[in-house]
Order: structure tokens, then C-alpha cells, then sequence
């Protein structure tokens, strides 16, 4: 995970001389995902960048929608924790459909992590559209201990 949140500061090397590159932290609030995701926010945190996600948002006097839309905006990275209770979110459909626009107009880098194996059966049509873009990416990031 190490060598991908170096590959993450590099793709917006620009950004960092100015301000710390912000990152969105999408994931449900059951566990295992809620424990990936503290551990996933510290090494990004760790690595220099400002996190957003859910909790952090919670309670702050603005529509959650409202709020995690903005923060999208304002983000280059997307982090998905991804697992079936998050495939059957439309709150995270939601999510992921706002970080494909910007990330097809080149101001995104999306990174799924897998948290448990996703079947045929997690997956419908709707969903298969809707979540292509984490399919698609060039591999999944695994939690585990950092690289030596």
C-alpha cells in the first residue's frame, strides 16, 4: 500500500508544493470496512494528505449530500473501500458516480481496496454499471502491513 500512496503523491506533484493533496475516503460504517478504512486514512494521513469521509462529515450543520459532494470537488484522490455491503449502498453508488466524472476529466485517481471477495451475486446489472470504474482499475489495493 505504500508504493501506491507514493504512486497517489506523485500524480499530483503540482498540488503538493501548494497545499496537502485531499482524498475522499468511501466506505460503509459496518465492519470489516470501518476498520480497513481507519487504517487505510492513517497511512494516507501518514503520507501527507487530508482525508474526508462520512464521519468526519457527520453532524456539521450541512445535508450530508450537500457536504460529501463538495468534498468530492475538492478531492484528487478517491479511496473505496469496497466490499458487498458497500456494492448494495446507493449512498456509495452515489459517491463513486461523482468521482468517475472527475476522474474522466482527469482530476481524479480512483483506488479500490478490496475488503472481501465480491460475487456474481453482489452485483446486478445497475450495479455492474454504476461500479465499472472500480472494476476496471489497473489492480486492487489489499490491506496488510506496510512494505519494509
Amino acid at each position: 500500500m505504500q508504493a501506491r500512496l507514493h504512486e497517489l503523491r506523485a500524480c499530483e506533484k503540482g498540488n503538493i508544493v501548494e497545499h496537502r493533496p485531499k482524498a475522499f475516503l468511501s466506505h460503509t460504517a459496518g465492519d470489516p470496512d470501518s476498520t480497513v478504512a481507519q487504517e487505510v486514512r492513517e497511512c494516507l494521513e501518514a503520507a501527507g494528505f487530508e482525508v474526508w469521509d462520512f464521519v468526519q462529515g457527520a453532524g456539521v450543520g450541512r445535508p450530508f449530500r450537500a457536504n460529501y459532494s463538495r468534498e468530492i470537488r475538492k478531492s484528487h484522490v478517491f479511496v473505496a473501500i469496497v466490499s458487498p455491503a458497500y456494492l448494495a449502498r446507493p449512498e456509495c453508488r452515489n459517491e463513486v458516480s461523482k468521482a468517475e466524472k472527475r476522474r474522466m476529466n482527469g482530476h481524479m485517481l480512483m483506488v479500490p481496496v478490496l475488503v472481501e471477495h465480491i460475487s456474481e451475486k453482489d452485483l446486478d446489472d445497475a450495479s455492474l454499471d454504476a461500479y465499472e470504474p472500480l472494476i476496471e482499475c489497473d489492480g486492487y489495493a489489499q490491506p496488510g502491513p506496510p512494505e519494509p
